[in-house]
């Protein structure tokens, strides 16, 4: 026979078993992926681009090599009263120094993150970042719906110029044929935030010759804090 001091332990036992369970889950919150774009003043990367034209008019082919910097800037309050903060863009080539081009915007909130470029805001992230959840990059602009999905998180990648552990692969456009090929792609890595980007746009015969078009690939050179 089962003593009843067997059973006020057994009891106290699942009593604490539920505690600790409890507990743990408070000390473990769910991992919302924001380290993938860190926002903080100074931060900054430095990228090598690669653009090549196919112009349909005189049938030639252009490849230029130039850089980009973008800087974290100062803080500010937007329109929605969120924190938000200036992102400044730089562009220079092998034979001239860093040349100021635009000031960008940068809120960054508990589900996604933002940038104003211009006159129009683009969903560039959303938070939590998993494999397969999607969302439409235009949705608060007037620009057609551009979906945008992870189709692989905490990766690793071999860039050209180096390698990162954990990586979110972005796919914006993926959409091909006989006549044309469409493609977009954005990588980002944890505590640095994008370190690729490809963005392809041509127009083909049904041969296969490249007619008109683009291809611009962003590699990032260089981040850190100023």
């Amino acid at each position: 026979m089962i003593s009843k001091a067997k059973i006020s332990l057994f009891f106290f036992s699942i009593l604490m078993l539920g505690i600790f369970s409890c507990s743990k889950e408070v000390e473990e919150p769910q991992d919302m992926g924001y380290d993938y774009f860190p926002v903080e003043q100074g931060l900054y990367s430095i990228y090598q681009v690669r653009a090549i034209i196919w112009d349909d008019n005189d049938q030639s082919v252009d490849t230029t090599y130039y850089q980009i910097k973008t800087v974290i800037d100062t803080i500010f309050t937007d329109n929605l009263g969120r924190k938000s903060y200036k992102w400044n863009r730089y562009y220079k080539t092998d034979t001239t120094d860093w040349k100021y081009e635009h000031t960008y915007a940068i809120t960054k909130t508990t589900d996604r993150l933002e940038t104003v470029e211009g006159n129009s805001r683009y969903l560039r992230l959303a938070f939590p970042v998993r494999t397969a959840n999607s969302w439409d990059e235009n949705a608060y602009n007037t620009e057609d719906q551009m979906i945008a999905k992870y189709i692989d998180t905490d990766v690793s990648k071999k860039l050209v110029n180096r390698s990162f552990e954990k990586c979110a692969i972005i796919i914006l456009e993926d959409n091909s044929s006989l006549i044309n090929e469409y493609y977009q792609e954005e990588i980002y890595a944890r505590g640095v935030g994008m370190v690729q980007k490809i963005n392809t746009h041509l127009k083909k015969e049904f041969t296969g010759e490249i007619t008109k078009g683009y291809k611009y690939t962003y590699d990032i050179l260089s981040y850190g804090k100023e």
